[in-house]
């Protein structure tokens, strides 16, 4: 892997084909791979962790400060402090397939997947608070919000627009 910083060029050799990237706080990357670890390097491209609890392919990662959480081919988005390399006992599991987005408000987790469904889940307890199946058919490929508009992407070539009226705060 190849990153470029300010000009300057830097090989990254990972043990594992690298998957998922993500720039957090501070500068700090994050870099997921096939084989479950990720990868922390620091603003000046030095490695500071090694976060692994899984053998199967890291598909998503999005800061939250402290917290990484870490969507994967296992149905899971796990969370870890990727500060001090420890993984939370509290893991996300509502989809029945690869986690393929994660979208992180002030209250709430909205993830899509190759499920075809969107989940919205309680940020604090962890718990579904909102599940749209057969959102799109051949996955939910992106989630973002705007204004308590749900924005979608999906592998059937749609943008699906949905207001959330009862999560008046996410």
């Amino acid at each position: 892997m190849t990153l470029y910083k300010g000009g300057s060029k830097k090989d990254i050799k990972t043990s594992h084909e690298a998957h998922a990237i993500r720039f957090g706080p501070g500068g700090i990357i994050a870099i997921g791979t096939v084989k479950g670890q990720v990868l922390i390097y620091d603003g000046q491209l030095s490695e500071l962790h090694k976060l692994s609890n899984s053998a199967v392919k890291v598909t998503e990662l999005r800061f939250d400060g402290p917290t990484l959480y870490v969507g994967d081919s296992s149905k899971m988005i796990n969370l870890w402090d990727w500060n001090k390399e420890k993984a939370s006992e509290l893991n996300i599991g509502f989809h029945t397939g690869l986690v393929y987005d994660i979208w992180i408000g002030a209250k709430t987790i909205i993830s899509g997947g190759v499920d075809n469904k969107v989940v919205v889940s309680d940020k604090t307890k962890l718990e579904r608070l909102l599940e749209l199946p057969h959102h799109h058919k051949r996955g939910v490929m992106g989630v973002g919000v705007l204004d308590n508009l749900l924005v979608t992407t999906g592998g059937d070539l749609l943008v699906r627009i949905v207001r959330l009226n009862t999560l008046a705060e996410l």
